[in-house]
């Protein structure tokens, strides 16, 4: 009897020790994230919503602007080297 309750003991506290491990795990995973969800979906804001109305994590407006003004100004591989960065 003291065998099988010793095994159910270890089994106990390996399931707790993964439990913990997996809590521990998973909020790191969330603080890491949170970040480059929060900046993904930023960047889909206009400046003023950006900066002005609070920090709401899903965009009111959903704008792709940003990104077709990166894509303009930016010097991209196959677009001619000459060129030079216009300034706004």
């Amino acid at each position: 009897m003291r065998n099988t309750e010793k095994l159910r003991s270890a089994r106990r506290t390996r399931r707790i020790r993964a439990a913990l491990i997996y809590l521990f795990l998973t909020i790191v995973s969330i603080i890491v994230l949170f970040p480059v969800l929060y900046t993904i979906l930023g960047s889909f804001k206009t400046n003023l919503e950006l900066r002005g109305y609070g920090n709401h994590l899903i965009p009111r407006v959903w704008v792709l602007e940003n990104y077709k003004e990166a894509w303009e100004r930016a010097l991209l591989p196959g677009t001619s080297c000459w060129r030079a960065p216009q300034l706004r």
